[in-house]
């Protein structure tokens, strides 16, 4: 187990290395806003993910805590959005999908099922929360039954 979880703190860690290159592309074109504000913003984001894996990794892991700290790192990616839509820049979803499937990863590693996932992202995104994950990473991580209820959520 110690070993699955080192395993998985090495990917999550490459996966945090590859984003981060993302998000200094992203960086350009943030060229409206105060790069002081968005750089900011983006680590918060990528703070909040590294808390996520480490706290993964602990053989004492509290459910409520990983919450909470899933909570966090979801009310930072939604500030990130609306900083990007104040500066009059695109969301894109795409590159939002590769950081929230770290996310995945991670609690799905931790054991915490995706209904909990899905509610507090419809809590902190509403609508929005739809474009939040890709769809694909979810069928992989928690099958196509969780998937099509995910999906059903947003249909009127």
């Amino acid at each position: 187990m110690v070993e699955e979880l080192r395993k998985i703190r090495v990917e999550l860690l490459n996966r945090v290395e590859e984003l981060e290159r993302r998000v200094e592309r992203l960086e350009e074109y943030l060229t409206k806003v105060s790069s002081i504000e968005l750089n900011w913003r983006i680590s918060m984001v990528m703070a909040s993910a590294q808390r996520l894996a480490e706290a993964a990794e602990r053989s004492n892991l509290v459910f409520f805590e990983f919450e909470e700290d899933l909570r966090k790192f979801l009310l930072q990616l939604k500030k990130l959005v609306e900083d990007l839509r104040y500066a009059s820049l695109p969301v894109e979803w795409r590159l939002l999908h590769e950081t929230t499937s770290i996310m995945l990863s991670t609690i799905r590693k931790a054991g915490l099922p995706f209904r909990t996932v899905a509610n507090l992202s419809v809590e902190i995104f509403g609508d929005e929360a739809e474009n939040l994950f890709d769809e694909e990473e979810v069928k992989k991580l928690y099958g196509l039954s969780e998937l099509e209820l995910w999906k059903k959520r947003f249909k009127p």
